[in-house]
């Protein structure tokens, strides 16, 4: 009842309507997701807003309606003046036979860790939009954040390949070119990646340890 009077009170313009009605559906999907929408109202002006202003960003709330609640507790942090909480991140979560106490995941094969992966940056990107769409930050300011977090993925990425594969260390760079390379990387930029060795014998070893940092980026 709670919801039904928030959002009857809210002014939605049609395409935002058609983007909210999908998120509903996609949350009533899970009787745990849809309690958790159901229960944080006062995230609905926020979340329309967020629908009106950003496609991608409106399309990650779509797909995954749970991030409604995120933002009610965001707002809550925000009015007692303490800084939104942040998921983690550390490379050693992902390495085999470890993972992250604090999301309760158990020692998980690669294609599990590269979802985890997949997730936290997800998350990353979603409360960076959000900040952005606050004014929190500038442009360039922005950027920088965007790609800060871009870097923290493939550093993780690269140990998960070195790992992967038995690479060692290795007499080896990865270098970002384009906007990666300026910290100027946006939502929809590619990563444009340079692998450098040091010398012939440590390219052939190399090889595997970029393909399968490739694979899992």
């Amino acid at each position: 009842p709670v919801l039904h009077s928030t959002l009857r009170e809210l002014s939605v313009p049609e395409p935002v309507r058609q983007r909210l009605h999908r998120l509903l559906l996609g949350a009533v999907a899970s009787s745990e997701v849809f309690r958790e929408v159901s229960q944080a109202g006062a995230a609905f002006p926020s979340v329309v807003e967020i629908l009106r202003l950003s496609e991608p960003l409106g399309e990650l709330l779509v797909r995954h309606p749970e991030r409604v609640a995120q933002l009610e507790r965001w707002q809550e942090e925000k009015g007692k003046g303490a800084p939104p909480a942040q998921l983690p991140m550390a490379a050693s979560w992902l390495a085999p036979g470890a993972a992250p106490a604090s999301l309760g995941l158990e020692p998980a094969p690669l294609a599990e860790r590269m979802a985890l992966l997949r997730r936290w940056f997800r998350d990353r990107v979603f409360e960076w939009g959000r900040e952005r769409l606050q004014g929190s930050q500038g442009m360039a300011a922005g950027l920088r954040a965007y790609t800060a977090r871009a870097e923290e993925v493939l550093a993780a990425a690269v140990e998960m390949a070195g790992e992967e594969t038995g690479g060692g260390k290795l007499r080896w760079a990865v270098v970002g070119l384009g906007r990666l390379g300026t910290g100027e990387m946006d939502l929809g930029s590619d990563a444009d990646l340079v692998f450098l060795a040091a010398d012939p014998e440590t390219q052939a070893r190399a090889r595997p340890v970029a393909e399968k940092l490739l694979h899992i980026l």
